[in-house]
């Protein structure tokens, strides 16, 4: 029975050092797996930190396009209120202009109103002539601006409008 005692004793003692091998492996691909988990983790945290540098880069170059061109149509706004304000006065004399011819045509019917009529038709030709050239250097003004206004870089080529396909609309 001391034999069977001892050869229980032996095994037990050879099936406690499998259990101590046993875990000291479990206990080191545990290490091993944490370890790969926190290597391929800060993988992806540097790839993420990297998208959201890169993201931050265009929301911040977006910002800026946008108060640019926000300045610029500003900048047109304020020019065209100028010229709607001039070519308002422009008709505003036109129509007095219109109004003393009526007046003096009426005035003077019984006299030489051909020599009358054509003064002021000369002078109405003159008010629309005005009235023209005002118009062309209004649209000028405008092409100059839209011809100065930087294109956006970050478009694609195809979709960047080109400087003479906007002068032929």
């Amino acid at each position: 029975a001391r034999k069977a005692l001892e050869a229980f004793h032996a095994s037990t003692q050879a099936v406690a050092g499998e259990l101590v091998g046993f875990e000291e492996r479990l206990s080191a691909g545990r290490a091993e797996g944490a370890e790969a988990l926190g290597e391929k983790l800060g993988e992806h945290a540097r790839a993420l930190g990297d998208g959201l540098t890169q993201a931050g880069v265009a929301v911040t170059e977006a910002a800026e396009a946008v108060k640019v061109g926000g300045a610029e149509m500003a900048s047109v706004a304020e020019l065209f209120s100028g010229a709607v304000d001039r070519y308002r006065a422009a008709n505003d004399a036109w129509m007095t202009t219109l109004g003393k011819m009526e007046a003096e045509i009426e005035r003077h019917a019984a006299d030489d109103a051909g020599s009358i009529l054509g003064g002021y038709l000369d002078q109405t030709r003159e008010v629309f002539h005005e009235s023209l050239q005002f118009q062309r250097e209004l649209f000028q003004e405008l092409r100059a601006l839209k011809l100065a206004m930087p294109l956006p870089t970050d478009l694609p080529s195809e979709s960047r409008p080109r400087h003479d396909e906007a002068d032929s609309e």
